[in-house]
């Protein structure tokens, strides 16, 4: 009986330390230090890797004609873009954005913009707030064949509009402005007094 008792008790010890040493209670957390402890996780977790769309990904969603395709498309893109209202897509990554008076506001790097309204013309445009990333993205649709053709007036945009297009891409025509209405009054870009490129890929009529 004695060495049963033994085994028993030995038995028992075991699974009280097992149970004290147990992963879920490592994870027990006072709840007056969640807040602290979440707001420590959310600082460290991965952020947004980019600035804005590519030129091969304006490329393709150039072919969407309607606002669910548009959306199915930037769903793989939500680690860098959230759609923040109907037919506006904002960068995760923000930055200081000087106005004209050499203000600077704190603001997405970039938007993508598209038609939402019954009757209104289709239109999907993404624009850039840094001259920096404007260039780098310039230089990548340089580099798929694209070079100027022409330029005019662009209504949409409310600004000069330059041309491009490839042999690479048959049907496509890069437009591309530099304007203070990229998408009228709209969004972020209702009273914009700051200097904004704008790349819309369209299908040539």
């Amino acid at each position: 009986m004695r060495i049963i008792f033994n085994w028993c008790s030995l038995f028992f010890l075991v699974l009280v330390i097992t149970g004290c040493s147990s992963n879920s209670n490592k994870k027990a957390v006072d709840p007056a230090d969640l807040d602290s402890i979440l707001a420590e996780e959310a600082k460290n977790a991965p952020g947004p890797v980019r600035n804005n769309l590519s030129a091969d990904e304006l490329i393709k969603v150039s072919n969407c004609n309607n606002a669910a395709c548009v959306q199915l498309f930037m769903k793989d893109l939500a680690t860098d873009f959230v759609h923040a209202k109907k037919g506006e897509f904002a960068s995760l990554t923000r930055s200081a954005i000087k106005d004209t008076a050499g203000q600077e506001m704190i603001m997405p790097v970039s938007t993508l913009y598209f038609s939402k309204d019954p009757g209104a013309d289709w239109r999907i445009a993404h624009t850039v707030h840094k001259s920096e990333i404007s260039n780098q993205l310039l230089n990548e649709f340089t580099a798929k064949g694209f070079s100027l053709q022409d330029s005019g007036y662009y209504s949409p945009a409310k600004a000069l509009a330059y041309h491009y297009t490839s042999v690479q891409y048959p049907g496509k025509v890069l437009y591309f402005s530099t304007t203070y209405k990229p998408w009228g009054s709209k969004g972020i870009y209702l009273s914009a007094n700051w200097v904004s490129f704008v790349f819309e890929v369209l299908s040539a009529q």
